[in-house]
């Protein structure tokens, strides 16, 4: 698994839900800015959302996920928190390319934090996830979550072919987060 809190100050910190462990992504991004959405936002949210990083220059900024392996199946999970971190009380709007392939335009709400879900098959030892500057907002990205999957699922998932989730139910217990 690769777990990357974007912008955070720790190299490392584990989510007490569910003690996974997220990383900095200071080793991977030396461009953007870090900032905080306001607190009213992030009281009871989890750690990884507490920080974003914010790209005010250029038009596409990417992240290189790897090692991952070529041909097999990978799903990669942006989460972003807005939270009024720019005092501007509007949503920014912005692209997400995966490799050179448009994947999502990202409709930040205010309060709401928004996760992505695409399922991929590497073509090479890396995949990159590009933040794309559609208008003059800022880009910005709170996480990023990679995880292998077993190639005999979702076999319509090839070398052109992605998924991207339209939407999560929970037809269980409400009391937390399932992935």
């Amino acid at each position: 698994f690769i777990n990357i809190d974007c912008g955070s100050h720790f190299e490392s910190n584990v989510d007490p839900y569910t003690n996974v462990t997220y990383f900095s992504d200071s080793k991977l991004m030396e461009f953007g800015e870090i900032k905080s959405p306001d607190s009213s936002y992030i009281e009871d949210r989890l750690k990884y959302l507490w920080k974003v990083r914010t790209f005010p220059k250029g038009n596409r900024t990417c992240y290189k996920l790897q090692p991952v392996t070529p041909g097999s199946k990978y799903l990669i999970r942006p989460n972003f928190l807005y939270g009024n971190f720019d005092g501007l009380n509007s949503f920014p709007q912005f692209d997400l390319y995966l490799d050179n392939t448009f994947a999502q335009t990202v409709n930040a709400s205010v309060s709401e934090w928004q996760v992505y879900e695409f399922i991929v098959k590497a073509t090479r030892s890396c995949l990159t996830l590009c933040l794309c500057r559609t208008n003059e907002r800022d880009p910005f990205i709170s996480a990023i979550e990679l995880r292998p999957m077993p190639d005999a699922i979702y076999p319509v998932v090839n070398a052109t072919l992605a998924l991207n989730m339209l939407s999560r139910q929970n037809f269980g217990r409400r009391d937390r987060n399932w992935y």
